[in-house]
């Protein structure tokens, strides 16, 4: 991420910067390098540095990409999500705020917001990319009745079992930037959600870094 801010700023602030060629090889080297710096034998050997980037749903799916923010200081939660085809357009996308609640609460509802706006808009192929694993355990497998949010779970499974094709995955959360921006702008928005047709001004910069395919590295389990 410090690269990818860095490189941005001078390209706004330096007319003749230009961005170096083999950018994700620069990043990757560079966390090799720290953590070879700051790991020993045992731990290199569990992780290593990988790009992560957004990518396109195939020809005739469409992508959600949901998140959820807890704001700890006040207790409130809110959630956002995306929808974008494999042209990588934007389709469309929501803020959620939802008051009082908790993390899982917030990514679950991010979830069932953004299965009813793709149901509602009538798409048959859809893949739902979340970067909390709790929700995907909590939606692939039995939740008892007495579980304390089993109704946000069940009507999120009930929509996935809807007349369509629907696949829900975890993606890692630099892969999942727009959600995440809209999940955060969520907070400072009326309680209830809010339909964006068009891309808010506060994450143009992220949608235009996804569009172009940029990476950002993390360590990731060695296979």
């Amino acid at each position: 991420m410090w690269f990818i801010w860095k490189w941005r700023c001078k390209s706004v602030f330096d007319s003749n910067f230009q961005l170096p060629v083999s950018t994700g090889k620069i990043i990757i080297n560079f966390a090799d390098e720290w953590l070879k710096a700051n790991s020993d034998s045992d731990s290199q050997s569990k992780v290593k540095p990988c790009l992560i980037a957004w990518s396109p749903p195939e020809i005739n799916w469409v992508k959600l990409n949901v998140d959820g923010s807890l704001n700890p200081d006040l207790g409130t939660i809110s959630a956002g999500g995306v929808v974008r085809n494999h042209k990588k357009k934007w389709i469309g996308g929501f803020a959620l705020n939802r008051g009082i609640g908790s993390i899982i609460e917030a990514e679950l509802w991010g979830i069932f917001e953004g299965l009813q706006y793709m149901w509602k808009a009538g798409f048959q192929n859809v893949v739902v990319e979340t970067d909390s694993q709790t929700s995907m355990c909590l939606l692939t497998n039995n939740t008892p009745i007495n579980h304390p949010i089993f109704s946000i779970i069940h009507a999120c499974q009930a929509l996935m079992k809807n007349n369509w094709c629907c696949i829900i995955q975890h993606v890692y959360r630099e892969g999942n930037r727009v959600a995440d921006g809209l999940a955060k702008l969520g907070h400072s928005l009326d309680l209830g959600i809010t339909i964006f047709d068009d891309p808010p001004s506060q994450i143009l910069g992220i949608l235009e870094d996804d569009f172009n395919s940029l990476a950002v590295a993390r360590l990731v389990p060695s296979c």
